[in-house]
């Protein structure tokens, strides 16, 4: 009987150290995981300023400069041409200005009303404004005298209201 209870005593503490060496192992697993998420982090932290200092660099070279007019049919967001020297020719620069606010466009009638270089705005109540009245615009492309622009309508006033306001949300804040 005696032998029966120094088994049950050493099987338990190998019980025990099985658990242990699980237990260190998860707590490893989980420090190297927290050190790669920190990393991470800092290197997002460290890497987001030189992004948006690219995209700046990027905005300057598209010579053109953004106009949001609000209107009585609802409103524009026109590109409007700066004269710098150098680049793609006026032509191709129109084309590729109307193929992005085509884009716009297509976000804007999904719902998509933010704008990645803004954080915040999807808490502000513009966004939300015009999330509300989502299906009550209408948006085309146009190229004009003045530039390419994406005209939205809508018969709405309170839509058209609530756009007014998100055109003047971006023309204070979406700039480089």
């Amino acid at each position: 009987m005696a032998q029966a209870s120094t088994r049950d005593t050493s099987s338990s503490g190998e019980e025990r150290n099985v658990i242990r060496e699980r237990s260190v192992r998860e707590l490893m697993y989980a420090l190297v995981a927290t050190g790669i998420t920190l990393v991470l982090a800092i290197l997002f932290y460290l890497y987001v300023p030189i992004l948006r200092e690219q995209m700046r660099d990027a905005d300057e070279n598209l010579k053109h400069s953004r106009v949001f007019v609000p209107d009585a049919e609802g409103g524009v967001i026109r590109y409007e041409f700066t004269v710098v020297e150098g680049g793609e020719d006026h032509d191709t620069a129109v084309d590729h200005y109307i193929e992005d606010l085509e884009l716009l466009g297509r976000r804007f009638q999904r719902g998509e009303f933010a704008m990645v270089l803004l954080p915040g705005m999807k808490d502000s109540s513009e966004y939300a404004a015009m999330r509300q009245h989502v299906n009550d615009f209408q948006y085309q492309v146009v190229k004009d005298a003045e530039g390419p622009a994406l005209k939205i309508r809508t018969a709405d006033p309170a839509a058209r209201q609530a756009l007014h306001d998100y055109l003047k949300y971006l023309e204070a804040r979406w700039v480089f």
